[in-house]
Formats: C-alpha cells, structure tokens, sequence
C-alpha cells in the first residue's frame, strides 16, 4: 500500500535503536535515535498528517522492559493514533513469542496501520499481515542470535582468557579496565603484600580456619570493627561470609554457568536458581592473583563440609505467638513480626545479674516498633470498648462492616468479562499460530506445542465463565442481633484471658479480626508507656 487511508488523523512515530545501530555508535560515534528521527520525518511529511515522535533511549527485550512503547501501545489501545510509525517493522519488539501476539492483536483488533520508509502496511490486508507476522518472528530469532553470539564471547574470553566478564566482582577484588582480569584490592606488586579489602578476606578466612570462630560470629565482628560491606553498608550477613568462604575466586580460579534461572511465577521475582551440572561449568584456574592459598581455602572448604552434615536441633512444639499475622502497619499495610530478646545487666555492688526482656512489634519497612504486650493490651481493650457501645453505635459499626466487606467482594460481571477477554486474545492467538504453520513460520513440533498449551489454557477459561454462568445469583439478607454479638465479644474476652496457649490466643483473635492497625498517638517516655491508637477491621461473618 502506498497511499495513506482516509481514517488515519493521527500517527506515532516510534524511534529505537537497534542492536548494529549500538555497536555502530559505539565505533562512529554516530547519533543513531536522531538519525533515524530524520530519516522518519521526511517520510511522515509527504502524508500531511499530523505526527508525534517519541524515542526509546533502552533496548530491553520485552514489552515490560521498554516504558515509552508500553505508553504507545497505551495511547493506541484508547484510539490516539491510527497508525504507527517504524524504520522497519521488526523495531516494534524483540520480545518473547507472547509480547509478539499481544502487539500483534492489537494492531490487527485496531486496524493500525504500520507505515515504513518503504510502505504502509495494513493488518487486516491477508498479505500484509502475514509479513508482519513473519517480520515480528524473524526480529526474535535475530535476538537469540545476537544475544548466543554476546554470551558466547563473554564465556570464551572468561574461559580461555581468564577474564572477568561479570558486573561486579567479589569482596577484596577489583576488576582492571584495560586488562578485564582481577586484581587483589589493593596489590602492590613490587612488594607483593595486600592491603584493605583484601587483608580482610585473609583475616575471615583465618578467623574460621585457625581460630574456630563461625561465620555468623565474624559478621558480627566485622560489624563491630565498623568495617563496610563492598556495597558500603555497615552491617554484614552471615550468608555472604559463608559464600565468600566457599568462592574459589579467592585462590585465583573464575568459575562461570555454575547455575541457570528457571521460570518460576509463584515467586515475587518470577525465576527461581537452581544449580548446574559440574559438566556444564566453565573454569579457568589461576586466573588471577590468589589471596588465599589452596590449603587454607581447601581446609575450610572440609569445616564447612563437616558443619553441614551436622543435625539441627528442631523445636518441636513451634507456636504462633498472640498477634502473628494479625498487626499492620497503617502506612504500608505490611504485617509487623514481633521481635525478642533477652539483655543482663550486672547490679552494681553485687554478683547479682538482672535480666531485661525485649519483645516488640516491628515494622521494617516504616522502621516502627511497639512494646508486643501493650498492643496486645490494647487490642483486648479494644474489644472490651465494643462491647459496651450502645446499640446504636454497635449497629452502625456492624453496618460498616458489612458495607467495606462488600465493597471488596469480588463482581461476578467483571469476572466475566476479564475471562470473555482473556478467551478471544486466546482465540486470536490460535489463529495467529496456525496462520504461522501455514506460511512455513513454524516447525510441525513448535506449532503442535503451542497448539496444545494455548488449547488447554482456552479450555480452562471456558470452564471458569461456565461456572459463573451456571452459579445462581442469591442475596442473602443477615438480621443483625446486637445482643448476640455482645455474647460473641464477651465470650472471646473471656476465652482469651483463660487460655494459656498462645497458639489457640492468635487462631481466636484471627477468627475475629482480618487484621489490626497500630499507630502511636504519644511516644512513652521513661516507665510511662507510649499512647497507642489501635482499629480493629472484624471480620463480617464473625458479625452475622
């Protein structure tokens, strides 16, 4: 197509760099956004429509990782621009085979044109949008290819080179510029001796070596000697000093793929690490400068071993404590973890030592704390207050109660309509793979493996918007008893002052509470306790 339709009034120019035009600023020194910029803008003018440009500055290899296209795909998607303007089809993504269709079904559900400097392209155009397609599969190809060549260049450098080809090298280490080896932090060679970071990883492994001190002890201690981290922090954990004592990088040696990323959606981070196998692994033996010697670093490698093959001891009766999962923070909402512990004070003039306990709610991400038995007090208070409301006021808190519960209840209707939406994108990509097959996009072993996941997961789906369907809609009305819900109050009070397990405290409290907030309304000075204000959010059917 060469002439622009009617409808377009509007077109998005979307300016990114590709992987050659980076490698080419890098040796011309060229301007490849601005470039690119130019050479669109002459090819946009002959149109006489009105034009927007925005530059992508990253190159990220999905939708997620490119904010200025997620904003594009935003804007279109609510009918901004008709049409989108690229250098070249293949700069709309790189991304994984699922960004690929959801780009995909967005400009073909929208009828976005796609205008190059060549051509403009129409997605409901049969012809075009086999290319599209095919341009939108062969960029993710490229992709792997340019990224297996990087990875394979930076694994051969490390393993015939020995060349330190990560981000960030290990304490005690600093990585040389020009050479891309290791250096000790800080070496003298014409005296050979090694100074700061350094002298402490020699000092950490001769503290558990030599002088039987465990590598939570040496965290502490280095703490104490108000020693950073390599990130400049003060406090260090006893997990890094175990891995600093197992890291061969120490006694000169570069180990690279000893562990690989695995998908993983019910962690927070998406992927899950998991170990390679030894065959796997590439190593290069002195690679650099050691600043442990073999035997020291071998010695450890046995107490560590020797360690770890001891029992631990179990605490077999674990309870909850009162308030677990029951306190938030008001400001962040995040659960407060009660914290213990135990301080001996040596009476003056006496051999008699006293004992202070400690035991506080903590919040670590508001840096909050209050004394655990005073919130506990509060909260027993708390429902002694409601107890002796009025009728009135024990109605009205009971209504709104009912109210919040269900004003968070989920609608069945938007259910169904994110499930009727999430069918036809499913359908859409159906079609888009068999389309694909046909055109020689994809192996019969490809196309059958998507074929089958995309099957199950519409089947799933048609399931769920069956379930709905078929579920009859009941209102059910609740008569609030107020004179019941007082003997509820008071019997929770009464069973929780009689009770001595404070495991069987926490599943009371929670069967009454979805969750508890704390804030300080005074701060206590000396033995007088601060002044807390403590809202209780009850549970509705506790209330029915």
């Amino acid at each position: 197509m060469r002439e622009l339709p009617p409808n377009i009034l509007r077109i998005i120019n979307y300016i990114r760099k590709s992987r050659e035009e980076e490698i080419q600023e890098e040796r011309e020194g060229i301007d490849a956004l601005e470039r690119q910029r130019v050479q669109m803008e002459t090819v946009l003018k002959q149109y006489g429509v009105p034009f927007e440009q925005v530059k992508e500055v990253g190159s990220g290899d999905s939708i997620s990782g490119r904010p200025i296209f997620r904003q594009v795909l935003s804007d279109i998607e609510n009918g901004k621009y008709q049409a989108i303007a690229v250098r070249e089809i293949q700069r709309l993504g790189r991304g994984s085979y699922g960004d690929m269709g959801v780009i995909y079904d967005l400009l073909e559900q929208n009828r976005i044109y796609i205008i190059t400097e060549s051509r403009i392209y129409d997605p409901r155009n049969s012809d075009d949008a086999k290319f599209i397609r095919m341009q939108l599969f062969i960029s993710r190809e490229e992709y792997f290819m340019i990224k297996e060549r990087l990875v394979n260049a930076r694994y051969f450098k490390a393993r015939e080179e020995g060349k330190f080809m990560n981000s960030h090298p290990a304490y005690g280490y600093r990585s040389n510029i020009k050479t891309k080896k290791l250096e000790p932090f800080n070496y003298d060679e014409s005296t050979g001796e090694y100074t700061d970071e350094a002298a402490i990883v020699r000092k950490i492994f001769d503290w558990y070596v030599n002088d039987d001190i465990g590598y939570q002890a040496i965290s502490t201690k280095l703490v104490k000697m108000g020693i950073p981290t390599s990130k400049n922090k003060k406090h260090w954990q006893g997990l890094v000093i175990r891995r600093m004592l197992e890291n061969p990088v120490y006694i000169g040696h570069i180990y690279y793929r000893t562990t690989e990323n695995i998908k993983d959606p019910s962690l927070k981070r998406g992927y899950r690490q998991i170990k390679r196998p030894k065959e796997e692994w590439l190593i290069h033996e002195n690679a650099h400068h050691a600043i442990i010697d073999k035997e020291t670093f071998d010695a450890a490698q046995r107490k560590l071993q020797a360690n770890s093959n001891l029992a631990l001891p179990v605490k077999e009766q674990f309870q909850s404590c009162e308030l677990a999962s029951l306190v938030v923070c008001p400001t962040c909402q995040k659960k407060m973890v009660r914290q213990y512990s135990t301080q001996h004070y040596d009476k003056r003039g006496s051999n008699v030592t006293s004992v202070y306990h400690k035991e506080f709610l903590y919040d670590k991400e508001c840096r909050k704390s209050y004394k655990y038995r005073d919130v506990e007090d509060q909260i027993i208070k708390l429902l002694q207050h409601v107890k002796d409301l009025d009728t009135n006021q024990l109605e009205s808190m009971i209504e709104q109660t009912l109210n919040r519960a269900a004003s968070t209840a989920n609608n069945p209707l938007d259910d169904l309509r994110i499930l009727e939406d999430s069918k036809k994108k499913l359908q859409s990509r159906l079609e888009f793979i068999f389309n694909a097959y046909e055109s020689g996009d994809y192996t019969r072993e490809e196309f059958n493996k998507r074929k089958t996941k995309l099957t199950e997961d519409l089947k799933g789906i048609e399931a769920e918007i069956l379930k709905i369907k078929n579920k009859e809609a009941t209102d059910v009305k609740n008569d609030i008893n107020i004179d019941s819900i007082r003997k509820k109050v008071s019997s929770v009070i009464d069973a929780y002052r009689t009770l001595n397990d404070k495991t069987r405290k926490n599943t009371l409290l929670r069967r009454v509470f979805e969750k508890v907030e704390v804030e300080v309304l005074e701060p206590g000075i000396g033995r007088r306790p601060a002044k807390l204000l403590v809202r209780g959010y009850f549970k509705h059917d506790f209330l029915l």
